[in-house]
């Protein structure tokens, strides 16, 4: 286990340069909405992940001055050597360990684990599939790194048949040879998802039973699109990229695979999307993301697991907010970004920082 110990930031967002010491657990970055609080919480996130915890368009992080952002950080990692990661952003993307250079994203996400809560986790529940996906993407990524790799080789051959699709000429040879790498890649990637969901559902219940006093069942299911209850997945997938070829090829897109998988999610046997309340909904999203942490917590030996929470504590009552804190303080480092400090985390030792217009100051 380990901490940031230290960031840089270079023309990242309201930040044209910053640099900062940080301590490990919880931290408190407070200040007036529009200050940078989020932005700060944006940066270590994309340390983590190489992706936006707000954007999906990496170009938006530039600072508006100029054409390229970079972000650096060492990790403490108490028994071992400090580790320093570098990200510089410009027309190409450098990453960097201890100053060696990184050719693949795989080697880097996961260096620094963290889930991060955010007011717009309620697309989880009510949003389209994608987001649900991405949930369990971002989350099987920090538990496994082959997992990142299948699904990195799934998304290039998905694109690459879809672009033999619109070619729409003489295509059922190399349609064949996709067929086969897609259902490789494929079913690694549904494998990894069915066996998540038991791990998942079990985080989701214990949560439930912590967090609220009211019946409450929040009930997970996995809808897989290739293979419904098939004792061989890759016989059932092949099937079904037979039986859609025709159709994939009327309509110049592939309709089969994980990338058209849904996560379904129902509170006391009714469809939580359709029928939750706003307030249930957001609960359910904050539950989803704790479950998160639940699981990446015991993963052997971790660097870091960081914990990044944006303004989603004042919608939780005093007794949901007190056991949320309480599972989220496991983290090795939180960071809390608000416009006052949070009732409960009095119980909690905390640093705070003030945030005003881009610059940031331990108090």
């Amino acid at each position: 286990m380990g901490f940031i110990s230290r960031i840089q930031l270079k023309n990242f967002r309201n930040y044209p340069e910053l640099e900062l010491n940080l301590e490990p657990g919880i931290s408190v970055f407070r200040g007036r909405n529009g200050q940078g609080k989020t932005a700060f919480l944006e940066s270590l996130g994309f340390l983590s992940l190489l992706r936006s915890i707000r954007s999906s368009n990496t170009r938006h992080l530039k600072n508006w001055q100029g054409d390229f952002f970079s972000l650096r950080a060492c990790l403490d990692r108490v028994t071992r050597p400090e580790l320093d990661l570098s990200v510089y952003y410009g027309e190409k993307r450098q990453l960097s360990l201890d100053g060696n250079r990184v050719a693949t994203t795989s080697d880097f996400i996961g260096v620094v684990k963290s889930v991060a809560f955010m007011p717009e986790d309620i697309e989880i529940v009510k949003g389209s599939a994608s987001w649900r996906r991405q949930y369990i993407d971002i989350l099987l990524s920090q538990l496994s790194p082959h997992y990142l790799q299948s699904l990195k080789h799934y998304q290039k051959a998905l694109k690459s048949r879809n672009q033999v699709l619109k070619r729409g000429v003489n295509v059922e040879v190399e349609l064949d040879v996709w067929d086969d790498i897609l259902m490789e890649h494929g079913c690694e990637v549904l494998e990894a998802r069915l066996e998540l969901m038991p791990r998942l559902s079990d985080a989701v219940n214990s949560l439930v039973k912590k967090m609220l006093k009211e019946d409450f069942v929040l009930d997970l299911r996995y809808n897989n699109s290739v293979a419904k209850g098939a004792s061989d997945l890759r016989a059932s997938y092949r099937e079904k990229l037979r039986e859609s070829r025709e159709r994939d090829k009327l309509y110049r897109v592939t309709h089969q695979g994980p990338h058209r998988d849904d996560l379904a999610l129902s509170l006391n046997g009714r469809s939580l999307s359709h029928y939750g309340s706003e307030g249930q909904c957001r609960l359910s999203s904050l539950i989803l993301k704790a479950a998160a942490v639940e699981l990446l917590l015991p993963v052997e030996k971790p660097e870091c697991l960081i914990l990044l929470i944006d303004d989603v504590l004042g919608e939780l009552d005093e007794f949901s907010r007190r056991a949320f804190l309480k599972c989220v303080s496991r983290g090795d480092q939180v960071f809390i970004a608000c416009t006052d400090i949070p009732a409960g985390l009095e119980d909690y030792e905390y640093t705070t920082y003030e945030v005003d217009a881009g610059r940031v100051e331990r108090q």
